[in-house]
């Protein structure tokens, strides 16, 4: 089976403050196309933060995430980490603890420095641009609390992925053929007849729903969800994993973070984090 996703040895730590918190801690994993991964662990284990890392959502300081076979990030003393959790930490403490923890080894470093910043700086946005193309068009996301826009209806919630980067004649262009696709993608999902709802007039498993839908609409080769039942009653929840099912099951990828053992016990194949590493 052709692998996807290939993680080597991940390392990410926040700052709290004055303080470093190690989250993930050397993972190494292979999500091969077509299967339906879980992420399991308590509570702080570090599932969020992996699949964060693993989609290019969040940057971590040593190891490296190939999609494709291309990497997603920056040789690790060039990578640009973004701040900690406590937006009142200390700069020069972060900058410091990041800068020692990102560090290429020595052999690396003096490769860098013979490079013309020009060119360093041409291959951090080459890639910075390859990560942003992923996320709009070949990942696609679901998240507990849905985040869908509450001033637009559930039609124009799911065209959404398809707006970002368009210019208005382009949009006008395609908006026929994206506008049936999105109407069959509720359909599929069960939500035929809410088009014209807001959210603040659905129900929680029918706000996932929209979710997963608006998660499809550039036919994504992986897609992510982060805990999607567990902002849901049991049997909804139930629902939204035999929905995410049904998709596994038509040859879409699924990489799902989850508290739930009997929901992950369904899957392919499960992750079990224990304090920042693969059990």
């Amino acid at each position: 089976m052709q692998v996807l996703i290939r993680c080597e040895n991940i390392q990410k730590s926040y700052i709290l403050g004055r303080t470093e918190l190690p989250v993930i801690r050397g993972i190494s994993l292979n999500i091969e196309a077509g299967r339906f991964v879980s992420i399991i662990g308590s509570s702080g284990s570090g599932k969020s933060t992996l699949l964060h890392v693993m989609s290019g959502l969040d940057v971590p300081q040593r190891g490296q995430v190939w999609f494709d076979g291309a990497p997603l990030f920056e040789a690790e003393g060039a990578r640009t980490i973004p701040r900690g959790r406590d937006s009142r930490q200390n700069d020069s403490f972060a900058a410091k603890v990041f800068s020692q923890k990102a560090a290429a080894p020595d052999g690396e470093k003096e490769v860098a420095s013979k490079r013309p910043v020009a060119v360093l700086e041409r291959s951090s946005a080459s890639l910075e641009s390859r990560r942003n193309d992923l996320l709009n068009r070949s990942f696609g996301f679901v998240f507990q609390f849905y985040h869908l826009l509450p001033e637009f209806d559930v039609l124009e919630n799911v065209l959404l992925p398809v707006m970002v980067g368009q210019s208005m004649a382009g949009w006008l262009g395609r908006r026929a053929m994206t506008e049936a696709r999105a109407r069959s993608l509720l359909d599929r999902v069960g939500l035929a007849g809410r088009l014209g709802h807001r959210p603040n007039e659905l129900s929680g498993g029918e706000r996932q729903r929209v979710a997963i839908a608006r998660a499809l609409m550039n036919e994504p080769k992986v897609l992510f969800a982060d805990e999607p039942t567990g902002n849901l009653d049991a049997r909804t929840g139930r629902e939204i994993f035999d929905l995410l099912k049904s998709l596994n099951a038509a040859g879409q990828t699924v990489v799902m973070v989850t508290h739930d053992r009997e929901i992950a016990a369904r899957t392919d194949a499960v992750v079990h984090l224990v304090d920042g590493r693969v059990e």
